[in-house]
């Protein structure tokens, strides 16, 4: 879609299925339930602004021709193949945190079983308050899971090489019309995006407003502090609904993006107009 002089397109990775100890696979309707789950999609943002590539999240890596996790595959490559863009055009990554589901993409095994950045030409973005968090909890529990938690043994890869750029500020600009926000709630150093171009106005909210299940603040989702994160999501949504704003999903399965309106019992849902 266009919002201003943005293109904005979603790589979409398919469904997966988060089960309540936060494991995360492909979601496969001809197997028997097992433990119970939520089903999610995971949708990186891309956007397109002249020679300006910036890619909001990326994903775990398995796209629309995966068929199971490899450590050699990141079909990122071929979601931005599907709208004409190879992987060293992006210019620059936003990383809302440093769950599993939103870095695992960033990077992959070459041929000679190096662990390698997937966008070679990319500048990462996270705040410094999420990358000192992540450490704490994997030093607390370094045999957990990754699922929906974090798992930086890759990551720590590109912060070695340079390709990541630490925040500290609770407010950012990134580029022309890109501005990030530390929003906290979901994580400490969780971040949110505000999209800015010719009168329009766009949200990408991460984890905090992961799909519409989250637009009138029921869900309590899987946020460190979710009493916080309810307040947040008002305050928010109450921000983007005044400035008739466009929402952009990670985790939608339906309805990926739209904009912000009131329904005739004043809750809020989406118009595509």
């Amino acid at each position: 879609m266009k919002l201003g002089t943005f293109t904005i397109e979603q790589l979409s990775e398919g469904n997966f299925e988060i089960t309540a100890s936060g494991s995360i696979q492909r979601s496969d309707p001809t197997q028997p339930p097992g433990e119970p789950s939520s089903l999610v999609g995971i949708d990186p943002i891309l956007i397109i602004q002249g020679q300006t590539i910036t890619l909001l999240d990326a994903g775990i890596g398995l796209g629309l021709d995966a068929r199971g996790f490899s450590t050699r595959l990141s079909n990122l490559h071929t979601n931005l193949g599907v709208f004409g863009i190879s992987a060293d055009q992006v210019n620059q990554v936003i990383l809302t945190h440093l769950h599993f589901d939103h870095i695992a993409g960033l990077s992959l095994t070459d041929q000679h079983q190096q662990t390698v950045a997937t966008l070679p030409n990319a500048t990462i973005y996270v705040h410094q308050k999420e990358w000192e968090f992540a450490l704490e909890q994997i030093l607390e529990s370094p045999q957990a899971s990754p699922g929906i938690g974090y798992d930086l043994d890759e990551f720590y890869r590109l912060v070695a090489d340079q390709k990541v750029v630490f925040l500290t500020s609770d407010y950012t600009k990134i580029s022309e019309g890109i501005e990030v926000i530390r929003s906290g709630g979901h994580t400490p150093g969780h971040l949110i995006v505000r999209l800015s171009s010719e009168g329009e106005i766009g949200y990408y909210f991460g984890d905090l407003i992961p799909n519409e299940l989250f637009l009138n603040v029921r869900p309590m989702g899987n946020d460190l502090d979710p009493i916080e994160s309810r307040g947040l999501r008002m305050i928010w949504l109450k921000r983007a609904y005044e400035e008739k704003a466009f929402i952009f999903f990670y985790h939608a399965i339906k309805h990926k993006f739209g904009r912000l309106i009131r329904d005739r019992n004043r809750q809020f849902t989406l118009s595509a107009e």
